[in-house]
């Protein structure tokens, strides 16, 4: 994991310092011209090198920061913080998947899909009691599998799981009862709780796509495994979108200008915890 984290660190270093060069008006000169093709001769190294360390488990070591995190499930930071806190008798309502002790929080795809039905259901007014009671509840039915796994939504203030399209089973009031309960689509845009709109988790803007079998689910350009992240920096460097095919051949304008649309979308959750 932190293989693949220097690795794309080390290209977002690498692009923007070229972008800059282009930027600053020697992109038609010889000595810009060739580092942009070194530029790229690099990143297509480091892009293999980080295909070869991750090889056969991308999908369970590639993470998502708190602040992504967040932009994806509709939580906020402090809520992510809180949520996965040890400190109360309780324990954590979710422990990230693949956090390790001692390192930085980072989250997976399927720690995000969790959080999303933890967001949808306080926004349905189900009390935070209630939702920390239906996990419980799964456990003391031996239901053990990762959270995700589970279908949780809502009736009046309770937590009803959805086991298949005809049968759903009480968590809350009656845990282990039958009941009637509408199936929801926790992967479309929904209204959070403060009337803050929660984008779709697969396509989360125009251009930008999350995906569990590319990239472990991190947004990438639409058809691509280029991280969205990489090129919204070239775009605040001042990379004019319609350039971007020079370091991405893959990438479209409108794809580009996706990316830097979801950046600032992400960034407005940071904003958001210094509030």
């Amino acid at each position: 994991m932190r293989e693949i984290r220097e690795v794309e660190r080390a290209q977002r270093a690498l692009a923007r310092c070229v972008a800059k060069q282009a930027c600053g008006g020697l992109a038609q000169s010889r000595s810009s011209t060739s580092a942009m093709i070194l530029a790229q001769v690099c990143m297509d190294e480091l892009g293999r090198r980080c295909r070869i360390s991750g090889a056969g488990e991308e999908a369970s070591v590639v993470t998502y920061a708190p602040v992504v995190a967040a932009a994806l499930s509709g939580a906020t930071l402090r809520q992510l913080s809180y949520w996965r806190s040890s400190r109360s008798s309780e324990g954590p309502l979710l422990a990230p998947r693949v956090h390790r002790p001692r390192t930085r929080v980072s989250y997976s795809f399927l720690d995000v899909l969790a959080l999303r039905t933890f967001v949808f259901l306080r926004a349905q007014d189900v009390p935070l009691q209630h939702v920390r009671k239906a996990v419980r509840s799964l456990g003391e039915m031996g239901e053990t599998k990762h959270l995700s796994a589970y279908r949780l939504v809502a009736v009046g203030r309770e937590v009803v799981w959805k086991v298949s399209d005809e049968s759903a089973v009480g968590l809350t009031r009656h845990p282990g009862h039958q009941v009637i309960a509408a199936m929801v689509d926790i992967l479309a845009a929904f209204r959070g709780a403060r009337g803050r709109d929660v984008v779709p988790l697969l396509h989360p803007k125009p251009g930008v796509e999350v995906d569990p079998e590319v990239r472990g689910g991190y947004p990438v350009l639409e058809g691509t495994r280029v991280p969205y992240d990489l090129v919204a920096a070239l775009l605040q460097d001042g990379l004019a979108a319609d350039d971007v095919s020079g370091f991405y051949s893959s990438v479209w304008p409108e794809a580009a200008r996706g990316a830097l649309d979801f950046a600032r979308y992400v960034e407005g959750y940071r904003g958001q915890a210094a509030a």
